[in-house]
């Protein structure tokens, strides 16, 4: 359990916490490892000078670790392009052993995923067992190893990556993929409640290549896809403009498909999939989203309840020859306004 007595900080001071960072560094790595002094200091400040330099709240952050003022820890996330990069990771040996490390790595995959970043690496050095055997328990994997005297030594320097799961907005070429998870996914939530000659005729008229080829050239339609690496593992099909007959039409889009591959089912993705799509359509300046779910899949009424969605009506959803009731659920992207329903 962390110590009341230590803050962690996120604002970035680079007149003071430069130099602080700096001397940590030094402190640490010369009292308990075989590096340190001026050429390691320098290799420091100069890589914290590029982080001033090209500093963006929105896709750089820092936490630094504070005791009555006094630094006692660091983490630090450089903006790499897709890519994110974990720097200056250190506690001091007092503030060990109470969670804190567990909780800067928390709040930094937390960054990693509201910035959408793909992958993040680092780069460390050989025998820091216990931060290894941290990094490994987040994911990471070591994929390179060389030697280096770039600390004013000879030392084994590791780096370590993670995969992550992103959003980007489908191309013409994602088509095959598409269509193949929208199959699989489709027979994976209905297959046990409906008869295989319903579940063949709507697949085989709803994912075509053609129909998902034609979709990806359509204005009105808009795929978010879900990756991990380049593996496709979710997305989100959003009609613009559409509105059922309970809701006025101005500023409302649908979402038409919502699917996570069950092999990464429990691991918060759908939820991470919404967000991203709510904020994606705040930002494009829609007001209302809705969705037909069917009545009994009290899996996805659950959750879609529990991102602030509310029912608002009924509609048939025709799957083959069977006719489904399918329950209409909104949610407006405003805090400030109220939904309105036509009555």
């Amino acid at each position: 359990m962390l110590s009341h007595n230590i803050s962690i900080r996120t604002d970035f001071r680079p007149e003071h916490d430069v130099e602080a960072v700096a001397q940590l560094h030094n402190a640490i790595y010369s009292d308990g490892y075989s590096f340190g002094g001026a050429i390691f200091s320098t290799y420091v400040r100069e890589g914290l000078e590029e982080f001033t330099n090209h500093f963006s709240p929105d896709r750089d952050a820092v936490w630094l670790c504070e005791v009555e003022g006094k630094l006692v820890g660091s983490l630090f996330l450089m903006n790499r392009g897709n890519k994110a990069q974990l720097r200056y990771f250190l506690l001091r040996q007092e503030v060990r052993g109470l969670g804190l490390g567990k909780r800067l790595m928390g709040l930094f995959f937390e960054f990693l995923q509201k910035a959408n970043y793909a992958s993040c690496y680092l780069w460390t050095v050989k025998g820091l067992n216990e931060a290894a055997a941290l990094y490994l328990k987040y994911g990471f994997i070591m994929t390179e190893e060389s030697e280096s005297t770039a600390f004013g030594t000879s030392v084994i320097e590791q780096k370590y990556e993670v995969q992550l799961p992103h959003v980007l907005p489908a191309q013409i070429g994602d088509a095959e993929e598409l269509r193949a998870l929208s199959q699989q996914t489709f027979v994976d939530t209905y297959t046990e409640y409906n008869t295989p000659e319903n579940m063949e005729m709507h697949i085989s008229t709803k994912f075509t290549l053609g129909q998902i080829q034609q979709e990806l050239t359509d204005a009105t339609v808009q795929y978010l896809l879900l990756k991990k690496g380049e593996q496709l593992i979710g997305f989100i099909k959003l009609i613009k403009n559409h509105a059922p007959k309970e809701l006025t039409p101005e500023g409302v889009v649908e979402i038409e498909r919502f699917y996570v591959d069950k092999a990464f089912h429990g691991l918060q993705l759908g939820k991470f999939l919404m967000n991203y799509t709510l904020d994606w359509c705040r930002n494009m300046g829609f007001a209302t989203v809705w969705l037909g779910v069917w009545e009994e899949n009290a899996r996805a009424l659950r959750f879609y309840t529990k991102m602030g969605f509310e029912k608002i009506g009924e509609h048939v959803f025709v799957l083959g020859t069977e006719v489904q009731n399918d329950y209409v659920m909104a949610l407006h992207l405003s805090n400030d306004a109220m939904l309105t329903v036509i009555c």
